[in-house]
């Protein structure tokens, strides 16, 4: 590699190879802990995050004082601080396929989101229907069907209409947020690079975005004359996305959801 540099840079020295005495890590080390906010007893991103929380959580009991005030400011905050947009058109739905189950039938469908992009999305119909639709939202989108079988077709087989889609970052979406990322380093699951600043650069929350796809979803439900009422379940990680879009729309059932934003704090 040297004797490259030697003939086109003119470096100087000898292109052969040499033994060098490798320092050790300790030896590498500038503090005595090769930590800066250990050595000198400075912060870290958790014990910022902490005190900003422990600050907002009493600036948030204080308002909660007065809660009739506090309640309306809600929904104008959620809106504003999620960058949620109201689906302001509501595109026919692709179908392209079904798959036939015993008490139900799985149909596929893609629908444009706010973008332009698709949504895929499966919708389990009934043999039985009950006038009952589920708006069902899983961290691994429609694959997680596949996980979470035996509970999809049991809303099937009671009556239910359910859809679970692939939202935006999720499954064909995606696929999923690094499934790529596997050459020569260990698989990070439900961790992104790239989503987050994506967030950024759009001066929008992607639980923003995905809520107002999946408010988009729930009113596709609705026009549909055999369903009456929808209802919203979410599983883990989706369930901000749920809450949000039930801030607008009626009718939340969350499962292992994080109990609230502090509780995320201690991660």
């Amino acid at each position: 590699m040297y004797a490259f540099f030697q003939r086109h840079l003119n470096n100087p020295g000898s292109p052969q190879e040499q033994d060098l005495e490798l320092l050790s890590n300790e030896e590498m080390q500038v503090t005595a802990t090769g930590q800066v906010a250990t050595a000198r007893e400075g912060e870290t991103v958790f014990s910022l995050n902490s005190r900003r929380a422990d600050r907002q959580l009493r600036e948030l009991n204080a308002r909660r004082k007065d809660l009739k005030r506090h309640l309306a400011q809600v929904l104008c905050s959620a809106r504003q601080l999620s960058g949620y947009r109201e689906p302001q058109e509501l595109q026919e739905p692709v179908f392209t396929g079904k798959i036939r189950r015993e008490g139900f039938v799985i149909e596929k469908y893609f629908i444009r989101g706010e973008g332009g992009y698709p949504i895929p999305y499966l919708l389990f119909r009934p043999n039985k229907p009950t006038n009952k639709a589920v708006l069902y939202l899983h961290p691994d989108g429609k694959i997680g069907e596949a996980e979470e079988g035996d509970e999809l077709r049991w809303l099937a087989l009671n009556g239910y209409t359910v859809l679970i889609p692939d939202l935006v970052g999720i499954g064909e979406m995606g696929p999923g947020d690094l499934a790529n990322y596997t050459t020569q380093v260990q698989r990070f699951e439900s961790t992104s690079f790239d989503i987050w600043p994506l967030s950024v650069l759009l001066g929008r929350s992607i639980v923003g975005i995905r809520a107002g796809d999946v408010v988009r979803l729930s009113r596709l439900l609705e026009r549909q004359p055999e369903i009456d009422q929808v209802y919203g379940v979410a599983r883990d990680e989706m369930a901000p996305v749920l809450l949000h879009a039930a801030a607008f729309e009626p009718g939340i059932r969350l499962i292992r959801p994080i109990g609230s934003v502090q509780s995320m704090v201690p991660w």
